[in-house]
């Protein structure tokens, strides 16, 4: 089968990260996971981190699962660059400004002016 991409939260995104965690719980009732899949976990707190966990299934079963539900093992092959994201008050905020010029031959040209902004400098 092709990649599996699964969105996890934070607090399991990092055990795995740290090797703590090898496994997933998963839903399975269109029995798309059989052992043989490339999975792709991303770090998801409300919208994707950034953080991102490469591997391959190795063992599934669904012993003691809820109906519908497997667990498998998890085999870690490559990662994103990302130790930590950055959180979200400190993360850079972006504006723009967009102008239109007309030209002579009545051409719109757009300018953007891209404005990165520090959280602190946001703060009232």
């Amino acid at each position: 089968m092709g990649l599996i991409e699964f969105k996890t939260r934070p607090e399991y995104f990092q055990a795995t990260w740290d090797g703590a965690k090898n496994f997933e719980i998963r839903d399975n009732s269109d029995k798309y996971i059989d052992g043989t899949e490339k999975i792709l976990l991303r770090e998801w707190d409300g919208d994707y981190t950034g953080r991102w966990l490469r591997g391959f299934t190795t063992y599934v079963t669904d012993f003691k699962q809820q109906p519908g539900y497997v667990v498998f093992e998890f085999k870690e092959t490559a990662r994103s660059e990302a130790e930590k994201p950055a959180p979200r008050d400190q993360s850079p905020a972006f504006y723009f400004w967009a102008g239109v010029t007309v030209g002579s031959a009545v051409v719109m040209i757009f300018h953007w002016l891209f404005v990165w902004l520090p959280p602190a400098m946001l703060k009232k």
